[in-house]
């Protein structure tokens, strides 16, 4: 269910930024972001899962996901959208 969240995410951002620049390399620019995030994150992550307890970590992730989205469709803006990809 996660993964089915993560890709709606995922496409409803590149279409967010194609509406709203009409350019395919912002959404280039955007799919970009994410995979750097992605990457950062999971280098990260193998040094945080094993010293933090799963559950509050995974809350407060969730939690930093729902800001950043609520901060997008608050103000929604090109640089918005590659802070919330990444």
């Amino acid at each position: 269910m996660s993964r089915a969240g993560d890709t709606l995410n995922f496409v409803a951002l590149a279409l967010f930024v194609l509406a709203a620049t009409n350019s395919t390399a912002a959404v280039g620019s955007v799919v970009l972001a994410e995979g750097f995030g992605l990457i950062l994150g999971a280098l990260l992550a193998q040094f945080l899962v094993d010293q933090l307890p799963p559950r509050p970590l995974l809350v407060s992730l969730d939690m930093t996901r729902a800001a950043a989205a609520g901060l997008l469709a608050i103000a929604p803006s090109y640089p918005m959208a590659v802070a919330v990809a990444f």
